[in-house]
């Protein structure tokens, strides 16, 4: 029977966890990597090795300064299908959002404007008050949507 810091294998498909509690219903709480997991005591099986040092999960620091700088304000879409560019889109903005970016830049295509409507659609339902408007004509007019949140 496993016990609180030792190393099992999940199902005996060799993922080594590590129990970090015991219940008494035969269920036990484990942590794979940083994530914890409620599992049943049956699908534990003792490691013939044990990890040493500190099995804690160790918190992430995160440098906002350099990824701000690093941020991408501006972004190209295009060619992408419309799936594909509002699953980019929903990641790119909740970076923007997270570093407090107010000025974005997005390249779409003129193409027959599917992804002009998509995404503006998408940046309204994120953000109600924010100003859209074509880029400058000399630099593709209304293949690029810019973004004043």
């Amino acid at each position: 029977m496993a016990e609180v810091g030792d190393w099992v294998l999940l199902d005996e498909n060799a993922v080594s966890v590590e129990v970090l509690q015991v219940f008494p219903n035969q269920k036990a709480m484990v942590a794979i990597g940083e994530i914890t997991t409620i599992v049943e005591m049956s699908r534990l099986t003792k490691a013939q090795v044990q990890k040493k040092g500190n099995t804690k999960p160790k918190g992430k620091s995160t440098d906002w300064v350099g990824k701000r700088a690093s941020f991408e304000s501006k972004i190209d879409i295009r060619g992408m299908r419309a799936e594909e560019a509002m699953v980019f889109m929903d990641s790119w903005l909740d970076e923007a959002i997270l570093l407090n970016i107010n000025s974005l830049e997005i390249i779409h295509g003129k193409g027959n404007g599917v992804l002009r409507n998509i995404i503006r659609t998408q940046i309204k339902k994120i953000f109600p008050s924010a100003k859209m408007e074509d880029g400058p004509v000399d630099f593709g007019g209304a293949g690029i949507t810019l973004v004043k949140i």
